[in-house]
């Protein structure tokens, strides 16, 4: 039971500064990406911000008048008989 016990501990403590280590860098990553962001997130903004301001015009044409063939309209059982006149 003992050199169990024993091997136990060695393996512990080869184990342990290894998974601290791994959280270590993942936590490094994870701060460094964070503020990798937060910089990116300011050079949008200050772009955003000192870009010139640009006013476009929008002009609304009216469609062209669709000629339909006149069976379309004089149809007492057709799919349009809702919106004749």
């Amino acid at each position: 039971m003992i050199p169990f016990l024993l091997g136990l501990k060695f393996k512990a403590t080869a184990l342990v500064p290894l998974a601290l280590a791994l959280i270590a860098l993942k936590t490094w990553k994870a701060l460094t990406l964070g503020l990798l962001s937060m910089v990116l997130s300011g050079a949008m903004i200050l772009f955003k911000l000192t870009k010139p301001k640009i006013a476009y015009e929008v002009v609304h044409y009216g469609h062209p008048p669709i000629e339909h063939p006149p069976h379309w309209d004089n149809a007492a059982h057709g799919p349009y008989r809702a919106y004749r006149k």
